[in-house]
């Protein structure tokens, strides 16, 4: 009787080695994927180009600034008249 289990056990490896075959098929797609992140890294490098045109919009915004500082000025000028 022990030895019609070992012919059993036997026929279960047969099942096995079909299932390794299929994991070797995948590795495939694996390879193809790296391929798609390469894509990526060119897209990253176009965003830093926009990057540098805020920096441009921010120094345009210190020039209104100065232009309040000149609003500041001409007040004071009706406190002057009111003396008189």
């Amino acid at each position: 009787k022990t030895t019609t289990t070992k012919d059993s056990h036997t026929n279960t490896i047969e099942p096995n080695t079909t299932e390794t075959d299929s994991i070797t098929n995948t590795t495939d797609p694996i390879t193809n994927k790296p391929d798609s992140f390469t894509n990526t890294t060119e897209s990253i490098t176009n965003t830093t180009d926009p990057i540098i045109n805020n920096t441009d919009s921010v120094t345009n915004t210190t020039d209104p600034i100065t232009n309040n500082m000149d609003s500041i000025t001409n007040t004071t000028e009706p406190i002057t008249t009111k003396m008189t």
